[in-house]
């Protein structure tokens, strides 16, 4: 009986020694350097200004209507000239030229904004760091690009793939051996998707979700195929799309070197 509960009393702090390795392991990064970087301090005071308030609206744009253009007006309201040294975006989406790179002493110039709303469906809020004479390291001004990308009324170009309200830019996943595959997909309903892998039917040491997960209803994301193990070719079926399971097959191809 006294060995029994000796050899618990072990485990337990064996247990408690090894979470205590792991916490201390963690590295936990401050919220404060978190807003740093995603929001970063301007330089104090800055007589570079954007006309017409703190952002520009783009309004809504379609999906597939191409790329939007705007301009974005910069006024210095100090008494000397300032140089636009460089520019830099949150997105690859997202392009800013100035017409100029000196901004004279009360003056403006122009910074033309070009917005590329390919696969961006939702809420846009990208920014454009404006870097100048003023500081090397903060950005003078931060322009703000405000508003909503709709979805495509036709997806079938992008997708030409379908299981059931889950659209695929492929219905054949190359593997070689195990790791992590994604897949370009679109949730087409109008209900948010959590897809898993049928755990009997699917090849074994495969697992599937989505990023983001769920899928909202139109927007697009990725399938992530998950291999444990070794594999160079099974099948998927997926769980979550309330269709046949036969219809919601997706076949493991060996890829080819």
């Amino acid at each position: 009986m006294i060995t029994r509960v000796v050899r618990r009393v072990a485990i337990l702090l064996l247990s408690l020694l090894l979470s205590g390795a792991l916490s201390a392991q963690m590295v936990l990064i401050p919220q404060s350097v978190r807003d740093s970087i995603n929001n970063p301090t301007t330089v104090a005071d800055s007589p570079l200004l954007l006309a017409g308030g703190k952002s520009v609206q783009m309004g809504r744009i379609a999906e597939d209507g191409g790329e939007w253009s705007g301009v974005a007006v910069l006024q210095n309201t100090g008494r000397r000239p300032i140089v636009i040294t460089r520019l830099t975006t949150t997105c690859g989406c997202l392009r800013a030229e100035p017409a100029e790179r000196e901004v004279k002493a009360g003056e403006s110039v122009e910074l033309k904004l070009t917005f590329n709303p390919r696969g961006r469906i939702g809420v846009v809020g990208q920014r454009v760091m404006v870097y100048t004479s003023l500081s090397d390291t903060k950005p003078t001004l931060i322009v703000e690009l405000v508003g909503q990308v709709v979805a495509a009324a036709n997806r079938a170009g992008d997708y030409p793939y379908s299981r059931g309200a889950l659209m695929l830019r492929s219905d054949r996943v190359e593997v070689d051996g195990a790791g992590v595959v994604r897949v370009a997909c679109y949730n087409a309903g109008d209900v948010a998707l959590t897809l898993s892998a049928d755990g009997l039917l699917t090849t074994e040491g495969v697992s599937v979700t989505t990023e983001p997960m769920p899928l909202a209803p139109k927007s697009e994301g990725d399938l992530v195929v998950r291999l444990d193990r070794t594999i160079e070719e099974g099948v998927i079926y997926l769980k979550g799309l309330n269709i046949a399971p036969r219809q919601s097959k997706i076949e493991l191809i060996k890829r080819e070197k």
